[in-house]
């Protein structure tokens, strides 16, 4: 058993560097990228949005989702207009829904569907902040350029979950 141990400790080691030396060999730049750890994904923000967003998560009863907002703009209730936003369905719920556009998914995983959304106007009555606005904004293509599962977040995830797992077992 503690040879078992043993092997699981050196092969998260050696999971972790793996990790950590690919993570540095990524191209680097001054974008930011949000990444969203409990779904394992990222999403890498443009350059020109620096200043002008902010990011709001939210939980329907049948969803979860990550809204991404300019903020060059305020409504008077304080909210803010929506560039688009990502949504994760449960994949069994998603495929109940009938109104579903196949070009707007971003991504199937582990049983989520990562699904794009954008409003179909903006409602911003200020002209220089509307037009700042639209040329901020980006299409359902440019989203899912910018968008990536973190493969390597899922793996690590899936790993320590069949680790920690194992080993509570055995200990019992």
């Amino acid at each position: 058993m503690k040879n078992l141990f043993n092997k699981k400790i050196i092969i998260s080691v050696i999971l972790i560097s793996l990790v950590l030396v690919l993570n540095g060999c990524k191209e680097t730049n001054k974008s930011e990228v949000y990444k969203n750890e409990e779904y394992g994904f990222a999403f890498k923000i443009p350059n020109n949005w620096e200043g002008k967003y902010k990011i709001e998560e939210s939980e329907g009863e049948n969803y979860n989702r990550v809204s991404f907002l300019y903020t060059g703009y305020e409504y008077e209730d304080g909210s803010f207009q929506e560039f688009f936003s990502i949504t994760i369905y449960d994949e069994k719920t998603f495929n109940e829904y009938e109104n579903k556009n196949e070009e707007l998914i971003l991504a199937t995983d582990e049983g989520n569907v990562f699904y794009s959304s954008t409003p179909l106007d903006s409602g911003i009555d200020n002209e220089e902040a509307a037009e700042e606005y639209t040329n901020l904004n980006i299409n359902h293509v440019k989203v899912k350029e910018l968008f990536s599962i973190d493969w390597f977040l899922i793996i690590l995830k899936w790993y320590f979950n069949r680790v920690n797992s194992d080993t509570i077992g055995h200990l019992w």
